[in-house]
């Protein structure tokens, strides 16, 4: 009889102290949690989980939704910017034209072209006609390539070459310095 009250008491006594225990260990956790000065909304949720915040569950759960949604889209963004970075960054033509074409000239041969080739996204801006300089901008690599090779079968430049962010820029200061106040045309 003494044997079974002293094993009740035992019993009692160890559940009591496992769940301090545990108590002390949830504790820890969510101040760790505090300390953590990058934590993201989704830990957040789980602290608040964790405290029994059971009424909020659905709402956390949305949350939990729209963050991982977010983080993910970001990153395909960001995969997206750094595969343009690489692949299909902005390409700088820099031609220089016969002397014989005006600006206004120059304007309707490059925008006949880019509206034939329906490239929308093909910018085109001259520079310092009086120099016969001109700076293209195109949206990729491909698009550059074709209007190198558009130029050359036209026989409409004299010099010309392609600035790419993998390649040293030729695009140089002296140049850029030269037309930096000259008025744009822009397609």
């Amino acid at each position: 009889m003494k044997f079974d009250v002293f094993l009740l008491l035992f019993n009692c006594w160890v559940f009591i102290h496992c769940d301090i225990i545990e108590n002390l260990e949830k504790q820890w956790d969510i101040n760790k949690l505090d300390e953590d000065e990058d934590m993201s909304d989704y830990i957040r949720d789980d602290k608040e989980r964790y405290l029994g915040n059971e009424d909020n569950l659905k709402t956390d759960q949305d949350r939990i939704k729209r963050h991982n949604e977010f983080k993910q889209h970001s990153k395909e963004k960001q995969e997206s910017r750094e595969h343009q970075h690489v692949y299909t960054g902005t390409d700088m033509l820099v031609v220089t034209m016969m002397e014989k074409y005006t600006a206004h000239e120059l304007a309707i041969i490059y925008g006949e072209w880019s509206m034939a080739m329906q490239q929308v996204h093909i910018t085109l801006k001259i520079h310092n006609v009086q120099k016969g300089l001109i700076l293209i901008t195109s949206p990729n690599r491909k698009t550059s390539n074709e209007i190198i090779e558009f130029l050359q079968r036209q026989d409409q430049c004299m010099y010309l070459e392609l600035n790419s962010k993998e390649k040293t820029p030729c695009f140089g200061a002296i140049r850029q310095a030269d037309i930096a106040d000259e008025k744009k045309i822009e397609l």
